[in-house]
């Protein structure tokens, strides 16, 4: 009895210390970790485009200049509870004193802009 005992405490610990080695843990694991965007790219264009259509705010005068991913905000942020975003950036096609659009893509599709002075 003492014996089979034994054996099972053993067989649990050296079962726990191997699964705290795996240098592959399970997918749910490495998630938490994974700092790859929900919405890719492309995506997070379309929904921006989507969004100033929607708002209709004519574009034809303005172009992407640029994209960027952003997956934390500073705390003093107003919005940092709605979690990593994407700025899409449109700018005037002319050189101009202001006139760019910034587009705040959120994982959840959601969006919301500011500029166009």
């Amino acid at each position: 009895m003492l014996t089979r005992l034994l054996a099972l405490l053993s067989l649990a610990f050296f079962s726990a210390c191997l699964f705290a080695a795996d240098p592959n843990p399970p997918a749910e694991h490495k998630a938490s970790n994974d700092r790859t965007p929900v919405l890719s790219i492309t995506e997070a264009l379309q929904v921006a485009q989507q969004y100033m259509a929607d708002k209709k705010i004519d574009l034809s005068n303005h172009f992407v200049s640029g994209a960027r991913y952003f997956d934390s905000r500073p705390k003093s942020d107003t919005s940092a509870d709605k979690g990593p975003y994407w700025i899409v950036t449109y700018e005037p096609k002319e050189r101009v004193q202001g006139g760019q659009y910034f587009v705040h893509v959120y994982m959840n599709r959601e969006a919301g802009h500011v500029g166009g002075m």
